[in-house]
């Protein structure tokens, strides 16, 4: 019988509680979480330079903050995401989007083009002297920003090279 790559099947017949136990009991050793674990973090290696590369054709600036960070959950888990400090605070924003939004109780969102290049708005600037950087655009709404499917294409691209990175790291840690 052959089995598509990426899928497996286990068959178990249990009785009770501790048969659950011990047929889950070698998934759950130190050495098998270890080694989990590195093949976990050898596949988000690889997605990781994938990631970059399709950010960057849209963000050269935010794709410099895409990286490889454990996950919150524990063990065995590795996350591509971007670094929190920096530009990369907006990673999320580009991968999810975002919505139109205003302000809750003021009439107008009043900006200062220039000042952030972050920020803007589709509403004309008004001018209120001659120097540069001296305007003001006042918007009821802003609008939002679709959300960007860059990170789900380098994972569909990447998705044979991490299983393969993976698998190698395994076999590896299984021989030691």
């Amino acid at each position: 019988m052959s089995v598509p790559r990426g899928t497996a099947t286990i068959g178990v017949s249990v009785l009770g509680v501790s048969g659950i136990r011990a047929a889950l009991r070698p998934l759950l050793e130190p050495e098998m979480t270890d080694a989990l674990d590195r093949a976990n973090r050898a596949a988000a290696k690889v997605l990781v330079k994938r990631v970059r590369a399709e950010v960057a054709k849209s963000s050269p600036t935010v794709a410099r903050f895409v990286r490889v960070k454990r996950a919150r959950t524990g063990r065995p888990g590795w996350v591509v995401g971007s670094r929190r400090r920096g530009v990369g605070f907006v990673f999320p924003f580009i991968v999810g989007g975002t919505s139109d939004h205003g302000p809750r109780s003021a009439k107008r969102l009043v900006f200062i083009p220039g000042w952030n290049p972050y920020l803007g708005a589709s509403a004309p600037a008004k001018r209120l002297s001659g120097k540069a950087g001296d305007r003001l655009v006042m918007v009821a709404r802003v609008r939002g920003v679709r959300a960007s499917d860059s990170v789900a294409v380098a994972a569909a691209a990447g998705e044979s090279e991490a299983v393969r990175a993976a698998e190698q790291s395994f076999a590896q840690s299984a021989r030691l």
